[in-house]
């Protein structure tokens, strides 16, 4: 029994595979777009996450305090949430 042949793939993004694609894609555009967004929007927060976190660590673990962390947080997002109606 012959063992099977893999095929290196030496080219990282095919257009022509999308091209032929294009046809069959069209009445779903609109959901491809906001997917292609909504994964853009998840990327970003990876990246922010982690960045936060550093933040956090370095002002408020290290350092042993809570000053200027979450009382103007909370504030602010009690404000954001419940008071939108007030236009602060």
């Amino acid at each position: 029994m012959a063992a099977i042949d893999e095929k290196e793939y030496t080219q990282s993004f095919d257009w022509k595979i999308w091209k032929r694609l294009g046809p069959f894609l069209r009445p779903y555009r609109g959901a491809f777009v906001s997917m292609l967004v909504f994964n853009g929007i998840c990327a970003l927060v990876d990246v922010v996450l982690p960045l936060f976190q550093k933040y956090a660590i370095q002002n408020f673990i290290e350092k042993n305090t809570l000053t200027g962390g979450w009382c103007p947080m909370r504030w602010r997002i009690w404000r954001s949430f419940w008071c939108r109606p007030c236009r602060w």
